[in-house]
């Protein structure tokens, strides 16, 4: 709620930190054997997408299948990107790092008052 207001306020943004565990490797290829069972499992529990998916489903936000068919679009959006990537050529030298960091173009460059970040404590 401060960040919300923070930046409705349009005092910039907030930093917020969400503490989590990473529940899979760190690519398609790494099966993760290296974090103990136990560690996943407890951290498993505590998975801030599902306990979202409870509250929504508890508050009557979404249903069950809400969520199942907004899955179904994601994974199609994600399997569109894909086919485009792979389809699009590769680019070429320099050119392969434009969008890649930011420059004198960004957002924040561009503001007539720059704002620092502000930390915002939370109870979650």
């Amino acid at each position: 709620a401060k960040a919300i207001a923070r930046a409705r306020a349009g005092n910039g943004p907030s930093f917020i930190e969400c503490k989590t565990i990473r529940l899979t490797g760190h690519s398609a290829h790494d099966m993760a054997e290296y974090v103990p069972e136990k560690i996943l499992k407890e951290g498993a529990k505590k998975d801030p997408l599902l306990q979202l998916e409870k509250v929504l489903v508890a508050k009557k936000l979404m249903t069950r299948a809400d969520i199942q068919a907004m899955e179904v679009e994601i994974q199609k959006e994600i399997d569109g990107a894909i086919v485009k990537a792979e389809a699009s050529p590769m680019p070429e030298g320099a050119s392969a790092l434009e969008g890649v960091y930011c420059d004198s173009n960004c957002w924040w460059e561009r503001s007539s008052a720059v704002h620092s970040p502000a930390s915002v404590e939370t109870d979650a």
